[in-house]
């Protein structure tokens, strides 16, 4: 018969041995299934490495109206934190249309609900062949709300800032769309 003492130490022994062993699996089962990192600090041969580079070789086009201009300039803050490049490989040409609709008002109309929605269409040149297109027409699409009062300042401002939650946005999704599409064409 065990002691009162040993049952628990057992116990706790078959739960470490349990945890390393499925630390151990998801390791083996997350490596065997491609899991590559997209950004990871690597060097230039590895994917992180090669997709860091080519989205540095990436010349974004001027993007019309204000709102084209901030997303302009969130994208090259992502891929290219070091300025644009002097002799691009890629362009990046992008256009937006937005749409602002209200969706709801109080009784007296002093509080409206609005939806802000964005809509990014975008293509990935290369600059040796104008004619290709590694993402022709591809697009993201956000939308975002915000409410507005019967006060100018308030609603020019609150408008403002679903302007810009929307741009994160697009550049996050479009930063990740050209990024993925690096790391599964590296050829390119």
């Amino acid at each position: 018969m065990k002691s009162k003492i040993e049952q628990p130490v057992n116990a706790m022994r078959r739960r470490c041995l349990t945890a390393a062993a499925a630390l151990v699996f998801g390791g083996v089962t997350l490596a065997g299934c491609g899991f590559r990192p997209m950004y990871g600090e690597t060097g230039a041969d590895t994917p992180g490495g090669v997709t860091k580079t080519k989205l540095a070789q990436i010349r974004i086009d001027p993007i019309a109206d204000r709102i084209g201009q901030e997303l302009h300039n969130r994208l090259r803050d992502r891929m290219n934190p070091a300025g644009q490049p002097d002799v691009a490989a890629y362009y990046l040409s992008v256009s937006l249309s937005q749409d602002e609709r209200e969706i709801a008002g109080d009784t007296d109309e002093n509080v409206r609900h609005k939806i802000l929605k964005v809509v990014a269409v975008y293509s990935l040149i290369p600059t040796k062949d104008d004619k290709q297109r590694l993402l022709n027409n591809a697009s993201s699409r956000i939308s975002v709300s915000f409410d507005t009062l019967d006060d100018p300042y308030n609603d020019i401002a609150t408008k403002e800032d679903a302007e810009r939650r929307a741009v994160e946005q697009l550049a996050d999704m479009i930063t990740t769309r050209v990024a993925v599409y690096f790391t599964n064409h590296p050829e390119v």
